[in-house]
């Protein structure tokens, strides 16, 4: 018979190691393409390797006038394993409130918007919105502890683009706020 120690010890030890993996489980439940690894987002989001290489382009084609028809999100970018930062596509006439709500199909859950502004440089306009996520924060841990997300919202991709808030037509989103004063 094992002493009542020894026991208890077994118990505590097993209970921690339940306690560590659904907790690494919660941080990640709550995001839904950035901050996930490429094989959680396999998870969510169909790759669409017909259109960029690998890991690059993912989701159903969305058509319109900045770039023509691709992937809803392209560009996809992956440091320190996870998704960081990413382009997403918007039909023709999306408008600044309609972008919001198709950015949240990437955004973690609970990602709040906050300051705002109109940005221009090198005759090219844009907003720019800084968020924040919670879920993010939990993920991310001390590499990002407040969950800020940066995105540029813009009505095209050639030069010289005039930022139309009733056509937007692409998203930049990447880890980490914007800065007031850099540019497009």
């Amino acid at each position: 018979m094992r002493p009542l120690k020894t026991t208890f010890i077994a118990i505590l030890l097993a209970l921690g190691s339940l306690v560590s993996t659904s907790a690494t489980a919660a941080t990640t439940t709550n995001l839904r393409f950035l901050g996930l690894t490429f094989a959680q987002a396999r998870h969510h989001f169909h790759m669409n390797a017909s259109e960029c290489g690998k890991n690059s382009c993912w989701g159903t084609n969305i058509s319109n006038r900045a770039n023509g028809p691709g992937p809803e999100f392209f560009s996809v970018n992956a440091t320190s394993t996870v998704i960081d930062s990413y382009y997403q596509r918007f039909p023709n006439g999306t408008n600044f409130y309609g972008a919001l709500d198709q950015l949240r199909i990437g955004l973690p859950n609970g990602t709040t918007f906050g300051v705002r502004w109109l940005n221009a440089s090198n005759g090219d306009k844009c907003e720019m919105v800084n968020a924040s996520s919670k879920a993010l924060a939990r993920s991310m841990g001390k590499n990002n502890p407040r969950g800020q997300i940066g995105i540029e919202l813009t009505s095209g991709i050639t030069n010289h683009v005039v930022y139309n808030p009733n056509n937007v037509q692409l998203a930049f989103v990447t880890i980490g706020w914007n800065q007031h004063g850099l540019g497009c």
